[in-house]
């Protein structure tokens, strides 16, 4: 069966693709588009003597032109890969457009060329964020030869990672065979990318599932590596699987920010004593905790400070004199602000946040860090976008991070999402009467008194049904309230709604949430070797406690990789708290771990299945 291809502005069938571009067939090309561009800038005519002239083409090097072709598809991706999406397109639209229209195309062009384009085409539709766009064009690609090409499989991993699949992109790319040493950097650099974006329970799962000793072993690194604490660590672990794997593409492929430099001396401003004392113990005892697991270089020392015991300003200047190198907290938002007017001159990291100040405004070694709710706003809107749900509606309560929540989630919906109404529970008392509400139960119950109207005195059997247009439910609520909703949901004939819930939700011990799809940090969802390494020792804490502790744990990793982080928007580590990476605004942006309550348990939300017609 043929494809039709647009071909200079006609439309031109072409056999299955393959993925081999020969330079003879690029020669083809080049040969006819300088014979081309040279008959259109003539006119065909000697200016000398006013007649007809023969267009002589002149004799071209194969070789020369297969070249001039190959670079100028590379430079489309170079650009591409620079973010400079619009240019990228300006060479694709010229590359399109340099077969003649009616020309024979010898040699099998059409389909190398096809394959050629549609892979930029590819490229461009996931740079402008349409990712169906672009696994439709990968899934047709795929039926040919060119499932070999390096650039396909890095597209099609590039896809499964816009669905929020990393797992799935890292498994794409392991599965390639690499023939070239470049080959081998180019994939290593994309696993490790993208694998250090994958939750360790689910790293543990797929080693365990492996189909080949190659496949374990990456996955098993994987895990190892993303749960170091420290780059220090990490290139300790990675020299040694050098020596213990030499020609495993993770001994060959260096992991990014090995050498990232950590502090020699850190000093730790936290609430110890006063209102404040039981967070800032928290936060002292995960951010100790992670610095002795981390087996620390013996030039690193932690100083603390008490900011219930003095001004954020004098301890500022005790630390500066103590020969502090960076700095991490305060803790409470006064404290926050008082640190930005101080415009530290030391790497900072506050362990809370204030309103965004203006582009370049404010102290540029000034990081903010905190558990934002905002952080988990985002989280929902993409989760429930590629899940396809295109129509929700949200449920919140009047408490300020409900609100924040909502905020964020509202701004973060993709396009083809419609929030169709919000509820907002003024207390547990009223939930189901604002759920009956935003179902349009009272529409229903009144299309039965006007029938009864109708008959009177006829007895009309009628059941009360819910809208029909809402696929999803998010519920930005905490635990007694999300219990509450549950059981109005089953009342209103919506208990096989989906519902997507935020952290608050697994707080309080509510019990009602069977079936929920929840976002949290993964230290709370599922177990792990560090955490038990790091928590046990201590006595049982509470949600806030735990959170808080982690919390601590994140900090540490931070403020000893934030060189690293700040060098790109694209550097991702795996936390406690969540895959963490720098905005440009300065914030460290969290994206929380997907889990479904099954039985009083977490089970891992599987990832966003392909839509039809995907990749």
């Amino acid at each position: 069966m043929t494809r039709p291809i647009c071909n200079g502005g006609r439309r031109q069938a072409y056999a299955k693709p393959r993925c081999r571009f020969t330079p003879t067939v690029v020669a083809v090309l080049a040969l006819a588009v300088v014979a081309g561009c040279q008959s259109a800038s003539k006119g065909g005519q000697d200016p000398t003597r006013g007649a007809p002239a023969a267009v002589v083409p002149p004799v071209l090097d194969p070789a020369a032109q297969a070249s001039e072709w190959a670079r100028r598809v590379q430079h489309a991706w170079s650009l591409l890969d620079a973010g400079d999406a619009a240019a990228a397109q300006a060479v694709r639209n010229a590359l399109g457009a340099a077969v003649p229209p009616g020309e024979p195309l010898a040699g099998g062009l059409a389909g190398e060329y096809a394959v050629e384009l549609d892979l930029l085409d590819a490229g461009l539709a996931l740079r402008r964020g349409d990712v169906d766009t672009a696994a439709e064009t990968l899934r047709t690609l795929g039926a040919g030869s060119v499932t070999t090409h390096l650039r396909f499989a890095l597209l099609r991993a590039e896809v499964a990672a816009a669905r929020g699949d990393h797992a799935g992109a890292v498994a794409v790319l392991i599965a390639v065979e690499a023939r070239t040493g470049a080959e081998v950097l180019t994939l290593g650099n994309a696993i490790w990318r993208h694998g250090m974006r994958v939750e360790g329970y689910r790293l543990a799962d797929l080693a365990t599932r492996a189909r080949s000793v190659g496949e374990r072993a990456w996955w098993r690194f994987l895990q190892t590596y993303n749960e170091a604490l420290t780059p220090a660590r990490q290139r300790t672990l990675w020299t040694g699987w050098r020596q213990g794997h030499p020609d495993h593409p993770a001994a060959l492929a260096r992991p990014p920010g090995l050498d990232a430099p950590g502090p020699r001396r850190i000093a730790v401003l936290l609430p110890l004593s006063g209102s404040l004392a039981n967070a800032g113990e928290r936060v002292r005892d995960g951010f100790l905790a992670g610095y002795y697991a981390a087996g620390p270089l013996p030039t690193q020392s932690v100083a603390l400070y008490d900011t219930a015991a003095a001004p954020v300003d004098a301890l500022y200047e005790e630390a500066m004199a103590g020969g502090a190198e960076a700095i991490v907290g305060p803790l409470s938002k006064e404290n926050v602000a008082r640190m930005w007017d101080i415009d530290p001159v030391l790497p900072t990291v506050t362990l809370n946040t204030i309103a965004p100040r203006a582009a370049g405004a404010g102290a540029p070694r000034l990081i903010q860090f905190a558990l934002a709710v905002e952080d988990e706003g985002r989280a929902l809107a993409q989760r429930i976008g590629v899940d396809g749900r295109r129509r929700i509606l949200v449920f919140r309560t009047r408490a300020d991070w409900s609100e924040r929540a909502a905020v964020a989630l509202e701004t973060h919906l993709p396009d083809a999402v419609e929030l169709v109404d919000v509820g907002v529970f003024p207390d547990v008392r009223e939930v189901t009467n604002v759920v009956g509400a935003a179902l349009a139960i009272e529409e229903s119950q009144a299309r039965q008194t006007a029938l009864a109207r109708l008959f009177p005195g006829v007895e009309v059997g009628f059941t009360a049904r819910r809208r029909a247009d809402v696929h999803a439910v998010v519920a930005l609520l905490d635990g007694d309230h999300a219990d509450s909703l549950a059981a109005a949901l089953r009342f209103h004939y919506a208990a096989n709604l989906p519902v997507y819930g935020s952290s608050q939700a697994l707080r309080g011990g509510a019990r009602a949430r069977e079936g929920m799809r929840v976002c949290d940090m993964p230290w709370r969802l599922y177990p792990s070797a560090l955490k038990a390494a790091l928590q046990d020792p201590f006595p049982a804490m509470t949600d806030n406690a735990e959170s808080l502790f982690a919390f601590g744990v994140d900090a540490f990793r931070i403020v000893n990789r934030l060189s690293w982080l700040a060098s790109s928007p694209e550097h991702r580590i795996m936390g406690a708290s969540g895959v963490l990476g720098l905005g440009p605004d300065g914030s460290v942006h969290r994206e929380p771990a997907w889990a479904m309550v099954r039985d009083g348990g977490f089970q891992p939300l599987p990832p966003p299945r392909p839509r039809r017609g995907g990749s």
